[in-house]
C-alpha cells in the first residue's frame, strides 16, 4: 500500500554527527507500535490506534551545519498504510478553537455536535471526526484542567499570567495585581488597590476583527467569587447569529476608569473597531468609555 498524501511527521531523534553537524530525524506519525502510557486496561479511540506496528518509509533528515545552514533529505512516499482521515492529526488552529470553547465551559457534547453539524463545501475534515478522547487530549495539552497553580490565590493568578506570557498564543493584554503600582507611559489612573486583568487570545482577536463591524455587546457578571471581582465580557455575533466572547476584563471595579483601560487594550491589540451598534445594560460607563477610547460615535446612533 503506497500513498503520496501528506501525513504528519513526528520528531524521533537528534544527534551530532562526526562533523559536529546537528542532525534531526522525523518519521511518519503512523510508524511504530502503540504503547499505553498507563498500566492496566485503557480504552483506545473507536477508530483504533494510528500505529501500524511497523515503520513507514516517509522520513525527513534535517541537517544543520556549524554556520547555521540547513539541508534536508525527504522521502515523500508512505508505505504500509493508506491515507485514513481518522489518523490525521487535528490542525493547530482547530485545537486552539476547541480549547477556547473548553475554557468557556461549553460541554464536550455541545462542542462535538456543533463541529459535526458544520461541514463546508470542501467535505469532511479531520476535526469533524472529533471524539471525547480528542477533547481530553486538547484539554490536557492546553492545561485547562489544572486551574489552580497555588494555594494562595494571588500567587496562583500570577503563576497563570506568567505561564500565558511565555506561550506563543499569549492571551494577556494587560494585568495589574492588587498591592502593585502600574508604571507605564499611559496614564491609566489605576490605584495601588486596583486589580485588572484583560485577556484576548489570538483566536479571539481574529473573531473581533472579523465580526465586530456588525455590533458589539458588553456586559458584566457580578459577585461570582468571594473577592467580589467583576467579569466584563465583550461579545460579537458570528456568522450564525450567535453571541461569542472576544475579550474579558476581570477587575475589582467596573467604573469608567477600568472600562477605559479595557477598551484601550482592545484597541491597541485589534486596531479601531467600528461597530454599527454597541449594546450594554443601563449602566452608562460602558458606552461612555467606549466612545472616549475610540473617539467617535457608534455608527447608526
Amino acid at each position: 500500500m503506497r500513498t503520496n498524501a501528506a501525513v504528519s511527521l513526528t520528531q524521533t531523534g537528534e544527534k551530532l554527527d562526526s562533523h559536529d553537524e546537528k542532525v534531526t530525524y522525523y518519521q511518519c506519525n503512523r510508524s511504530g507500535t502503540y504503547k499505553a502510557k498507563l498500566s492496566g486496561k485503557r480504552n483506545t479511540k473507536s477508530q483504533g490506534t494510528s500505529k501500524i506496528s511497523n515503520n513507514c518509509t516517509s522520513t525527513i533528515k534535517r541537517i544543520e551545519d556549524k554556520d547555521g545552514r540547513i539541508t534536508a533529505e525527504f522521502v515523500e512516499t508512505h508505505y504500509g498504510h493508506n491515507l485514513e482521515l481518522q489518523h490525521v492529526p487535528i490542525p493547530d488552529d482547530k485545537k486552539e478553537e476547541i480549547a477556547a470553547k473548553l475554557q468557556q465551559g461549553i460541554s464536550n457534547e455541545k462542542i462535538i455536535d456543533d463541529i459535526r453539524n458544520i461541514c463546508n463545501d470542501e467535505g469532511i475534515k479531520r476535526h469533524h471526526l472529533l471524539e471525547k478522547k480528542d477533547l481530553r487530549n486538547i484539554s490536557s495539552s492546553f492545561g485547562i484542567e489544572s486551574a489552580r497553580k497555588h494555594t494562595n490565590d494571588k500567587q496562583s493568578v500570577h503563576a497563570w499570567i506568567t505561564e500565558w506570557e511565555q506561550s506563543k498564543s499569549n492571551p494577556v493584554l494587560f494585568y495589574k495585581l492588587q498591592g502593585h503600582d502600574y508604571t507605564d507611559e499611559d496614564d491609566l489612573n489605576l490605584t495601588t488597590d486596583d486589580f485588572n486583568v484583560i485577556l484576548q487570545s489570538p483566536f479571539k482577536k481574529n473573531l473581533a476583527k472579523k465580526f465586530a463591524h456588525k455590533g458589539v455587546c458588553c456586559d458584566a457578571t457580578h459577585g461570582t467569587t468571594a473577592y467580589d471581582f467583576k467579569l466584563t465580557t465583550l461579545l460579537v455575533m458570528d456568522e450564525f447569529g450567535e453571541g461569542v466572547p472576544i475579550a474579558w476584563c476581570l477587575s475589582n471595579h467596573e467604573d469608567f476608569t477600568h472600562m477605559c483601560v479595557f477598551f484601550k487594550m482592545i484597541k491597541r491589540n485589534c486596531g479601531r473597531l467600528s461597530p454599527k451598534w454597541v449594546m450594554t445594560d443601563i449602566a452608562p460607563q460602558f458606552y461612555n468609555a467606549w466612545v472616549a477610547i475610540n473617539s467617535f460615535t457608534v455608527l447608526g446612533t
